[in-house]
Order: structure tokens, then C-alpha cells, then sequence
């Protein structure tokens, strides 16, 4: 399922995948609940990155690194662990286990059809918060949220929290920064057939199931709507 996105001097910029049209509006919709702190932040993390030779995902100029849209993940995650983003997918129901012949769920789109199997995309949020949802740091300004990016993703010892890379994975379809699976790092996960036959029964990843490749990573960004997806190329996060 393509679309096009067009400049608007009528120049084809490229094709345009519907699941990247559910990630803007995404994006777009955390940006709207804190424009002056999550804007700001993801400008300084794309800045900083150039910078550092670590925005270039197509490894162009050498091994490849991060996307932009993963840095944004990352941006979300942290201010969603803060309690300064709330979870917009907090409300998705899905039926589980979740097969390509499943028609019965309004907001699932299958993409990737010139594969064997679809890719299950499960594109639903809301644009406002929760209700219930009360944000924490409402004086938090864009230079505190950068500072207190780079110490929470930080391996240096100092005060404050740390992201636990081995025993945590940002992802803000769970509103965060959540543990991994029970067992993740266990040899006892049985054959690839059997560990793969237990994934159409993942859900978000908060059931107790999540891909068996991702015990190769340090770091997982989960992508929101491809949820079995990491939002980083294969070779990055590898221990």
C-alpha cells in the first residue's frame, strides 16, 4: 500500500508508505501536546547526531547508525518515562493471536505484500491524552529535557536513573521505557519454529512475548506500529 509524497512545487519526492503517513500524524500528535519541549528536543538529538556521524541509517558515509525517525522514538520514550508524554495507544484493543487472514480489526493494515507473508501494522492511537492522564514536569523546559536525554541514556555512573539497556526496551506503544520479556536472555527458548509460533500471540510486548531476535540487541526502540519491528538497523544495538 503506497502513496506519493509530492513537494509542493509539484516535484515526486519519493513513494510514500501508508504506515509513514500513521507515523507522522504520530509524531505530530505528541509534538502538539508538548511543542516546546519535545520539538526542541528532537531538533537537538538530529543536530547532535549529524554532529557525530551517527544520523546516517543507509551507512553512506560509513557503518550505519541511527534514523531520524528512531532518534524521535527515543525522544517520546524518554519524555513518556518522565511522565511528560502520555501514551496515545494506551486504549488499543487487538485480537490475539493476530494472523494474516484476520479481517475482524478496523485499525490493522497488512504492508510489505511482495513478501510471502504481510507485515501487520496496527496504525490506531488517539490524538489526546488519556483522561485519567495528568502530566509530571509541567515547568520541564526543552535545555532540562536534553540535559536529562543524554544522563538517562548515558553508561557513565552519576546521579539520577539510568537506562538499563540488558533489562529494559523503549517503547511507546507501552508508554516508555518497559522490562523485557521474563526468560529474554535465556539459552531455554526453545527452536526458532516454535519461539516464531508464539509471536502472532505478542500483542505489544507487555504479555510475556517478544521476537526472539531482539535478545542480540542492547538496545530496542520499538517501532509503534510494527511492533514486532525495531526501529534500528540490524547491525546496531548487537552486543
Amino acid at each position: 500500500m503506497f502513496a506519493l509524497m509530492i513537494l509542493g512545487d509539484g516535484k515526486l519526492l519519493r513513494p510514500l508508505r501508508a504506515d509513514d503517513r500513521y507515523n507522522s500524524s504520530l509524531i505530530l500528535a505528541y509534538c502538539e501536546i508538548s511543542p516546546f519541549v519535545l520539538r526542541p528536543l528532537i531538533h537537538a538529538l538530529k543536530l547532535w547526531a549529524s554532529a557525530q556521524d551517527l544520523n546516517d541509517p543507509s551507512g553512506s558515509r560509513g557503518p550505519a547508525t541511527m534514523s531520524s525517525y528512531c532518534l524521535t522514538l527515543l525522544a517520546i520514550g524518554y519524555l513518556q518515562q518522565r511522565g511528560h508524554l502520555p501514551n496515545l495507544q494506551s486504549n488499543i484493543n487487538i485480537p490475539i493471536p493476530s494472523y494474516p487472514t484476520d479481517t475482524e480489526d478496523p485499525d490493522l493494515i497488512w504492508v510489505a505484500w511482495g513478501k510471502s507473508q504481510g507485515i501487520p501494522t496496527h496504525v490506531a492511537f488517539s490524538k489526546t491524552p488519556p483522561k485519567d492522564w495528568e502530566q509530571k514536569d509541567k515547568a520541564l523546559t526543552a535545555s532540562e529535557a536534553i540535559r536529562g536525554f543524554f544522563s538517562y541514556f548515558s553508561s557513565t555512573p552519576g546521579p539520577g536513573s539510568r537506562f538499563d539497556r540488558e533489562g529494559t526496551i523503549v517503547s511507546v506503544p507501552n508508554g516508555g521505557v518497559v522490562p523485557r520479556a521474563d526468560g529474554y536472555m535465556s539459552p531455554l527458548l526453545g527452536t526458532k519454529e516454535s519461539r516464531m509460533e508464539r509471536e502472532p500471540y505478542m500483542g505489544t510486548g507487555m504479555e510475556g512475548i517478544q521476537p526472539s531476535n531482539w535478545r542480540e540487541r542492547l538496545l530496542i526502540v520499538q517501532d509503534p506500529f510494527i511492533w514486532q519491528k525495531v526501529s534500528l538497523l540490524s547491525e546496531l544495538g548487537k552486543s
